[in-house]
């Protein structure tokens, strides 16, 4: 069971694709407290924009970890500041009613998805008295959640409009997420949004990368829990776990870009991981890879269409002898 928490990024504002299957092994807890399977919209928080989020895609990457099916506690509200999410605010109670749901339901807690922040970039205030409030968040969920991983999710800093007095102190409340988030302890972690796209509001990520965030939020969980080993970093690591943004990109006064640095590299870095993917996963099943890290990266790349080559992967790993996956 996940808890998914936080305002409208989470919640999911993207558009519905017509094409996504549903998943029997994974669900999502009712208003009336029951299990069904899931599908999108997750959250019923604003029905009216209601749409794609990171909750999904991040099942779909992690349930062929888990020994039950996945059960997912839509959680989160669009435009909510984060002083309804500590102390008495009144959606951190309302996470703790659905948590004690699910849990009635059979569910077991094993993480915490966290997206949010926007709603409190627009004033000095606000921004300053952030990162105490994120401290108390953790304590406050975590004491209701036993200590279970707790992972935040950086803002959209490349799309989001500095020049909006709603988002004039961004880079303050970012700052904190990434800094809390990345010293925080071991039960708590944080994933990038750069290369992360809007939906044409210069706010909500657009579907594709609403799922790309959902798996960063699983390759993180799945790190934080021991389900990685190196030979997964190297195949898919930098695209699953880039830097962080930490402050928005700055206008550089008319200055002519580095093609080399900011065209040919990162055109190059993305086709030599397409074929460094096939490759290994072709030639080298056998030999560099245990079974699990094979099924993480067909979970990673079902999550979207698939392409053709995944596929014959996948069929790779369903068929690999005993024998061989303990190698």
């Amino acid at each position: 069971m996940f808890l998914l928490a936080g305002q409208s990024n989470m919640a999911g504002r993207a558009q519905i694709s017509e094409e996504c299957s549903e998943e029997p092994r994974i669900l999502a807890l009712s208003r009336d407290g029951k299990w069904k399977t899931a599908r999108d919209p997750l959250h019923d928080d604003k029905p009216e924009k209601a749409g794609v989020g990171p909750g999904l895609a991040f099942a779909r990457a992690v349930v062929d970890f888990c020994s039950a099916p996945i059960g997912l506690v839509p959680c989160a509200f669009g435009g909510s500041e984060i002083q309804r999410w500590i102390a008495d605010g009144d959606l951190l109670q309302s996470a703790k009613g659905r948590l004690q749901e699910g849990e009635a339901a059979g569910g077991v807690l094993k993480g915490i998805l966290w997206h949010q922040g926007e709603s409190d970039c627009g004033s000095e205030e606000m921004a300053s008295l952030y990162p105490s409030r994120l401290h108390q968040l953790k304590q406050d969920l975590q004491t209701a959640c036993g200590g279970v991983p707790m992972i935040l999710g950086e803002l959209g800093m490349e799309f989001l409009d500095l020049e909006d007095s709603r988002f004039s102190f961004a880079d303050a409340v970012n700052t904190s997420i990434v800094e809390f988030g990345t010293s925080g302890g071991t039960s708590i972690g944080c994933v990038s949004a750069r290369g992360l796209q809007h939906k044409g509001d210069r706010l909500h990520f657009c579907r594709s990368s609403a799922e790309e965030l959902g798996k960063r939020y699983a390759w993180k969980w799945l790190e934080m829990t021991g389900n990685l080993n190196l030979s997964l970093h190297t195949l898919v690591g930098d695209q699953l776990s880039p830097p962080f943004l930490l402050t928005a990109p700055r206008d550089l006064d008319g200055a002519w870009p580095n093609v080399f640095l900011d065209v040919f590299l990162p055109f190059w870095h993305t086709c030599s991981h397409i074929l460094l993917c096939v490759f290994l996963c072709k030639v080298c099943i056998f030999l560099t890879l245990r079974h699990d890290d094979l099924l993480t990266l067909c979970a990673y790349f079902s999550c979207t269409t698939p392409p053709s080559w995944s596929k014959e992967v996948l069929l790779l790993t369903r068929f690999v002898p005993e024998s061989f996956r303990s190698v």
